[in-house]
């Protein structure tokens, strides 16, 4: 009886994970906003859509494929925040589902695939809820890895061809961790088609590799992407502050033996039933159970060096709970004792870790910085503008008066749209050209002044960007920049001399600044 039951109970349980990873994460993401993150693709998605084109007319370091499906998202189901957060939501979705496939798969009891699947969606993008570009990239290299896993346990080509698309997506979305995970998926995939004498699989991944190339250039010529700049400011770029950083890192400080404890405590049996086995026999060596073993070591290594290197908020965390789930497989495949207890126990330790963080990022928000504040004072945005409606406001940046924040914004918003003349507003508010329905021609995505958005001094393109900006101006006759508070003025005068501008201060949230003639800017004729 509980076998004819079985599949209905599955589809149930699908059913059940798909319905909980979107209303999760949709319900967070409305939980307060650190506006610098939670809207860093809103008002680029709308740019797109009204003709901008990205390394021509703002400079991007990532999130190249977000910001054209969030345009995409736009255009079907219309601009608004709600939709904004359903990529990310329906994302969380896809995961957690095929998390519970990839389990399943491995002969892993459906319940405990169930599980481990809702624990994953708890852990996954609702930690910051809206988009993300180090969460997207993160679970495409995840989704990369399962693929791999999948392709050596089946054997199946077609698994050949989706690898260098979703690696190739995860690439579009940030280069960091991507390179990581690409390296280290041709590494173990070179050893196992050496190995099995599979040689026609490099055939495989030559022509979809090639055919994900030609497909993206042709892209990039329809919208009229300039490669040359693609190429500076994507890849380039990223990797000359990468490389400072790494410079910087201290392999064995605290923080990274023991930040991540939970998430090697989780990968530890697969290491040591690896090992054991590997000792008891060299044959292990070529056995598909040491390739997984590879993929998820790998893919822990790539994310938590990316975590480090990008100095945010941790949010890896959804590796604990499949990490947990794999560790339980490779104990029911292993000559073990007590096998039972060992399940029992990473069902236990998966539900306080998940418990654990979920409190901490889900509830408390602490990857937008929203630890200490009082969600009970928020307000609903759509007092700003309806197309933010449904979203609880409040901010590390006004955390006891959302009501003040809302009164600047609105009061920035009627500046803005008494100015009739071509303006751009350097802003960590990444939705007003989406409110005002008008392009204000923001040159970067984040105002960030220690480097990672764009190149600041000592960095070798710093120039570049500053001939970038320079032409931005020059090209959109632009006759007046505003300022809106946190970004300082800073970030117009590292590169453009202050004589060029005549400041004045509308408020302490706003300052304008009217562009004189000067040597590096022409005022429209």
């Amino acid at each position: 009886m509980l076998k004819k039951l079985l599949p209905y109970n599955e589809k149930i349980l699908i059913l059940v994970i798909f319905a909980f990873s979107l209303l999760l994460n949709q319900y967070y993401a409305n939980r307060g906003a650190f506006p610098i993150e939670s809207f860093a693709h809103f008002d680029i998605a709308y740019r797109i859509i009204n003709g901008d084109i990205p390394f021509q007319d703002y400079w991007l370091v990532s999130g190249l494929f977000i910001d054209y499906l969030q345009a995409f998202f736009f255009k079907i189901f219309g601009l608004n925040f709600q939709t904004y957060v359903l990529q990310a939501s329906l994302f969380n979705c896809l995961l957690a589902v095929l998390t519970f496939y990839i389990l399943k798969n491995f002969k892993l009891n459906i319940y405990q695939c169930f599980f481990y699947s809702i624990s994953f969606a708890t852990l996954a993008y609702t930690t910051s809820g809206t988009l993300y570009v180090d969460h997207h990239a993160s679970l495409l290299c995840l989704l990369a890895v399962y693929i791999l896993i999948m392709l050596i346990k089946t054997e199946r080509e077609i698994f050949l061809i989706f690898l260098p698309i979703v690696s190739g997506l995860a690439f579009l979305t940030k280069s960091a961790p991507t390179v990581y995970i690409i390296f280290s998926i041709f590494l173990i995939l070179t050893l196992y088609i050496l190995n099995k004498k599979k040689f026609n699989w490099f055939l495989y991944l030559i022509l979809s590799s090639l055919s994900f190339v030609i497909l993206t250039l042709i892209f990039f010529k329809i919208v009229n992407i300039p490669f040359s700049s693609f190429f500076n400011q994507y890849i380039l770029f990223p990797s000359s502050i990468g490389k400072d950083r790494y410079g910087e890192l201290n392999f064995l400080s605290g923080g990274i033996l023991f930040d991540f404890k939970f998430i090697y405590l989780a990968f530890f049996p697969i290491l040591f039933i690896n090992f054991r086995n590997i000792i008891k026999s060299k044959k292990e060596l070529v056995s598909k159970q040491f390739y997984y073993f590879l993929s998820l070591f790998f893919l822990i290594i790539s994310l938590i060096l990316h975590q480090i290197n990008t100095r945010n908020q941790e949010f890896i965390f959804f590796l604990i709970p499949v990490m947990c789930a794999f560790s339980v497989i490779y104990i029911n495949t292993a000559d073990l004792k007590f096998k039972k207890y060992f399940s029992i126990f990473f069902i236990i330790f998966c539900l306080f870790v998940t418990a654990k963080y979920h409190i901490r990022f889900n509830e408390e928000r602490k990857f937008h910085e929203m630890t200490n504040i009082n969600f009970d004072l928020s307000v609903d945005a759509q007092r700003i503008d309806g197309k933010l409606s449904g979203l609880n406001w409040i901010t590390p940046l006004f955390p006891d008066n959302p009501e003040k924040e809302i009164q600047l914004l609105n009061e920035t918003i009627n500046i803005l749209k008494n100015d009739k003349r071509k303006k751009m507003v350097l802003t960590n508010y990444s939705f007003l050209s989406s409110v005002l329905n008008e392009n204000l021609n923001s040159p970067s995505r984040w105002y960030i002044p220690n480097g990672a958005a764009y190149p600041i001094e000592n960095n070798k393109y710093f120039d570049e960007y500053k001939k970038f900006l320079i032409d931005l101006i020059n090209r959109e006759n632009i006759v007046v920049v505003y300022v809106v508070a946190p970004v300082k003025n800073k970030e117009l005068y590292r590169y453009i001399d202050s004589g060029c501008f005549a400041e004045s201060d509308i408020s302490n949230f706003v300052k304008k600044l009217d562009i004189k003639m000067c040597d590096t800017i022409k005022m429209p004729s």
